[in-house]
């Protein structure tokens, strides 16, 4: 992390990730490369990492393949993890209009 500010009902963080995003994994990557078994351990990190989310009472709602960042040290297993939480919502505090000025328009739906 490089910093972070508090506010009243916002916390914003600014950090540095040097690996690639699953979106750049994706492009880069033969099929032979992304087989069954490495697609299943990234769909469960990210499963781990939702369920922890709810836990805390937050709900992510920027699914891309961008915002999932892809972290592999030599000789060691790859971590998957979350970014862009521009568009999270805390359950208990949930302000639908907000949210709404807040969601890129590619994901909001018609109505």
């Amino acid at each position: 992390m490089l910093w972070a500010a508090r506010f009243e009902h916002h916390l914003l963080v600014c950090h540095m990730f040097e690996n690639l995003s699953l979106h750049d994994c994706l492009h880069k990557a033969s099929p032979q490369q992304l087989g069954l078994t490495t697609v299943c351990h990234i769909l469960q990190q990210m499963i781990s990492a939702v369920h922890h989310l709810h836990s805390l009472s937050i709900v992510y709602l920027y699914w891309m393949s961008k915002n999932i960042l892809i972290s592999c040290q030599a000789g060691e297993s790859f971590c998957v993890k979350l970014s862009n939480f521009s568009c999270s919502v805390f359950l208990d505090s949930y302000d639908g209009h907000s949210l709404y000025l807040t969601l890129p328009p590619a994901i909001m739906p018609p109505e």
